[in-house]
């Protein structure tokens, strides 16, 4: 499959704000998306973005099956956070390649239809660039200051805060693109051993008690057996690298845990909330940009 590339191109030398209709530059033009120019990013970055977008495109414009009712989970702390706050100016980070805002997204937009709420995508991936139903970037958060004399008052991180290989500079970056009294909403995976071994141990149990079945319970019993002495071994494998700060993976440079999590959003701010789902590796959390401690 031919995947689209990073973005490259450049948006002009204009400064835009953000308004219901769009991006408008300083004559007045208006443009449903913008594109900018990548700045300087080390080729590791640009190779664990390609390498992830086989997930992107498996289902470009709806999650699978089984995480949509996670999408909806976030959208209602999305809304609770943001409950009668307006207007707002969302800024959504890593918004994703499809035409349709996340289904995360959903309250939010809806609620905007009256334009008292912005909701702007960004994302680095050439990839419905002029075809989105809402106001879309094309490119880094590092690179919007550059292009962007606006401020926005919510920034979202769907799973996305992982893919950043400077977290602090982002932090950075956002403090400057933020309103005063802005928030920062995340949505968070954590890898440490006992999470994801209560996550795998209640899909192992479903799949168990699928049937009461006597025979095809004994049948699955030995079948699960044998899987929890090798999942054993994954375990300590997972915790052997997580130790020893390498990857799990090819696709992200930062493998959150319990323990190191709030360090994390402490760089972008004041933790106010914080929300593990349980049965999940799953966190949500919310983040003041104004006095960080």
């Amino acid at each position: 499959m031919n995947l689209p590339s990073l973005t490259t191109a450049v948006v002009g030398l204009h400064m835009y704000r953000v308004e219901p209709q769009g991006f408008i530059d300083e004559s007045g033009r208006t443009s449903a998306f913008l594109e900018l120019r990548s700045g300087e990013s080390a080729a590791e970055w640009g190779q664990k973005q390609l390498s992830s977008m086989d997930e992107y495109f498996a289902h470009p414009e709806s999650p699978p099956e089984e995480t949509g009712p996670f999408y909806q989970l976030f959208d209602a702390y999305i809304s609770s956070a943001t409950y009668a706050k307006t207007p707002l100016k969302i800024l959504d980070v890593g918004c994703g390649v499809s035409t349709q805002p996340p289904l995360y997204a959903g309250t939010l937009v809806k609620n905007g239809a009256g334009g008292d709420r912005i909701y702007v995508g960004i994302d680095p991936i050439r990839h419905n660039i002029s075809g989105r139903a809402y106001p879309f970037i094309c490119g880094r958060i590092e690179d919007l200051p550059k292009n962007l004399d606006d401020k926005f008052d919510v920034f979202l991180f769907s799973t996305t805060l992982d893919h950043f290989e400077r977290i602090e500079s982002v932090a950075t970056i956002v403090r400057q693109l933020a309103n005063k009294d802005a928030t920062c909403i995340f949505w968070i995976g954590l890898h440490d051993t006992q999470i994801v071994a209560e996550q795998e141990g209640s899909k192992a149990f479903l799949k168990l008690y699928r049937s009461l079945n006597p025979f095809r319970f004994l049948f699955r019993f030995g079948v699960a057996l044998l899987r929890l002495l090798h999942f054993y071994w994954l375990m300590r494998q997972r915790q052997y690298h997580l130790v020893t700060g390498q990857p799990l993976d090819n696709f992200h440079f930062h493998y959150f845990t319990t323990d190191n999590v709030r360090q994390y959003l402490a760089l972008f701010g004041r933790v106010t909330n914080q929300i593990r789902i349980p049965g999940t590796n799953m966190l949500f959390a919310t983040v003041a940009l104004g006095n960080s401690r």
